[in-house]
């Protein structure tokens, strides 16, 4: 049984302020919502939040980024949410872990890190887990959410399921799927509206409840069979990565809300660099647009470890490993393109202490 948001419910009737964090991908961000900060489901439930508690300080805080999963989303929840010092977290990963292509086994060692380091960075911290659909998943079910709902509930966190709540609305309405999104994903204001409906319905029964004393809510055993990510992770901007050199690479104006980004566009491009840990990656970026695209060969302290595919993906931005689980200490790197086409590197992420 999911445990109560008592947490929460103190830091708005005794101590008079609550800090809630939305961390997740696009419907979270509002996307094809009208104003997304007003009539996305996000929105409209930061305002509810500051109606139902008048004398307490509510601070809604944004946390998504469009095209994320649990993996981007380990090495930003530093910066992006822990650092906010969050009462109440909504996390919305679901979704986008089938499109970034993550396996289940990837895709739950993700998660659960990132939950026991929210627990780890207070241990009576409130998280609501959402299940947001598309216009398959909402017919044909998913075995993200499936496997999701098996993570949350060995913790006792709550979850709501928006895939649930619009095939709901579809059956008992007649009402076309087009009425509440404006694409394959997206809501448009009416289906922002539904979501947010059910949103406030799970938090009113929670309130209306009684509550008792906040409690520790980690426990000792984890959900997954593979080691977690539970050290330290960075999140290194491009021109801070140590020793870094390009041939061929070009660092180049910044766009997605990065400052620069490193491209490569021909066969032998390389880009060096030296990290301390035991895993690398990036968040980087896809052209679906484009016919060819990058093939990325990772090289590290001399041995071709794998090769990171620039290729379509079901969204632009991409989650990629260039290595992992190699002995803590400190690694050279080169990335060499082996396939004429475009690549696009927006940060890198390392991993390991």
């Amino acid at each position: 049984m999911a445990k109560k948001l008592n947490y929460t419910y103190k830091r708005v009737t005794n101590d008079k302020t609550l800090t809630a964090v939305y961390f997740g991908g696009s419907v979270t961000a509002g996307a094809c919502a009208s104003i997304p900060d007003e009539t996305s489901w996000r929105g409209l439930i930061g305002e509810y939040l500051v109606r139902r508690f008048p004398e307490a300080e509510v601070k809604n805080v944004r946390a998504a980024i469009g095209g994320t999963g649990t993996g981007i989303g380990l090495f930003r929840m530093d910066e992006d949410v822990i650092a906010h010092n969050p009462d109440l977290v909504f996390i919305d990963f679901t979704l986008n872990d089938a499109y970034q292509r993550y396996t289940l086994e990837e895709s739950v060692v993700y998660y659960e890190s990132l939950i026991r380091r929210l627990y780890r960075a207070n241990p009576y911290v409130d998280i609501v887990i959402i299940f947001i659909g598309d216009r398959n998943t909402v017919f044909n079910g998913s075995k993200w959410i499936d496997e999701h709902k098996r993570l949350a509930e060995h913790y006792d966190i709550p979850t709501i399921s928006f895939n649930d709540v619009l095939a709901r609305e579809l059956a008992n309405t007649g009402n076309d799927i087009g009425d509440y999104l404006n694409d394959w994903v997206h809501p448009n204001d009416n289906g922002y509206k539904l979501y947010a409906k059910a949103m406030q319905e799970l938090l009113e029964n929670d309130f209306c409840g009684s509550h008792e004393e906040p409690t520790a809510a980690c426990p000792d055993e984890q959900f997954s069979n593979d080691a977690l990510m539970l050290g330290k992770t960075e999140r290194i901007e491009l021109d801070k990565m140590k020793d870094i050199k390009a041939n061929g690479f070009l660092l180049e104006g910044g766009d997605f809300g990065a400052k620069q980004l490193y491209n490569c566009y021909h066969v032998g491009d390389e880009l060096s660099f030296k990290f301390t840990g035991t895993y690398v990656g990036a968040m980087a970026h896809c052209w679906p647009n484009e016919e060819a695209t990058a093939n990325v060969a990772c090289i590290v302290d001399g041995k071709e470890v794998g090769v990171a595919s620039f290729r379509k993906n079901d969204h632009s931005i991409i989650h990629i490993t260039f290595a992992k689980d190699l002995p803590y200490g400190e690694h050279s790197v080169t990335l060499r393109n082996d396939e004429e086409g475009k690549g696009t590197i927006r940060t890198f992420y390392v991993y390991g202490e």
